[in-house]
């Protein structure tokens, strides 16, 4: 009886050793597609200025990582980074509407300015006559 027992838990754990090395072979070969195509649902998170820059950046230090789980922990980061990256983008845009709201409201204000002052010395050469 222990024989047999002995036998089974061998023969089991032999089963389980091959499945392991089997899902793991194909974890390993799956691994790169799958980066590649997470990587390109990151990139366009992006804003469309930085889309190509980033997606050559970011493959190339994919590229430079070693092994399976490197690349992945950096494919997992990336969602980070590009929301990041937006975020600046929205902010400088928003820093630029700011700074020609402000120039036009600049304008705006000098002509009513002028125009005030111009009614003003209209005004007194009425007086004047």
């Amino acid at each position: 009886m222990d024989l047999i027992t002995t036998i089974l838990s061998v023969s089991g754990s032999v089963v389980v050793a091959v499945i392991a090395k089997i899902i793991v072979d194909d974890v390993k070969e799956w691994t790169p597609r799958v980066t590649v195509r997470l990587m390109g649902v990151v990139v366009r998170m992006l804003p469309e200025p930085y889309q190509a820059r980033y997606r050559e950046e970011w493959a190339s230090h994919l590229a430079d990582v070693p092994g399976v789980v490197g690349k992945f922990v950096v494919v997992i980061s990336l969602p980070f980074a590009a929301l990041r990256l937006r975020e600046d983008h929205t902010r400088v845009q928003m820093d630029d509407w700011n700074s020609e709201f402000a120039a036009i409201l600049r304008k705006a204000l000098f002509s009513v300015e002028h125009l005030r002052s111009r009614s003003t010395v209209t005004d007194t050469n009425r007086h004047f006559r």
